[in-house]
């Protein structure tokens, strides 16, 4: 599995370099799990080709832009849920949900915000 070198951003606190497998930087990203769901490959690689997310007065994370393949996904598929275990004990990976999913139902949306909007409609928030 991918490794992959990025700045985890913090608001009071200084950036830190990072280097993790792919599941587990995936959930070091704020706000790329909605609700535990991960995104469909195509707006999941419209995120990582952009290098950037968050930050500013919230966490963030930075990379080097980036897309991953069909078989990649899956194996993120394969590992997520097992890297957000390890993620919350360890506190390695930030954003780390108690349920992850994914919900090809959801998969024909074309942008990110309109595929947040239809989870949040969907799925109720972890509690």
């Amino acid at each position: 599995m991918r490794l992959i070198d990025y700045t985890r951003e913090e608001f009071h606190a200084p950036d830190e370099e990072q280097q993790a497998r792919l599941p587990a930087f995936l959930l070091d990203i704020p706000g790329l799990l909605v609700r535990g769901v991960l995104p469909p490959l195509h707006l999941l690689n419209e995120i990582l080709a952009q290098g950037h997310m968050g930050g500013g007065m919230s966490p963030g994370a930075r990379w080097r832009p980036f897309e991953i393949t069909a078989t990649e996904y899956s194996d993120v598929i394969a590992e997520l849920a097992e890297a957000a275990r390890r993620g919350s004990l360890t506190n390695a990976a930030r954003f780390a949900p108690n349920t992850v999913r994914t919900d090809p139902e959801l998969g024909h949306h074309t942008d990110f915000i309109g595929w947040v909007r239809a989870v949040c409609a969907k799925y109720p928030p972890e509690g």
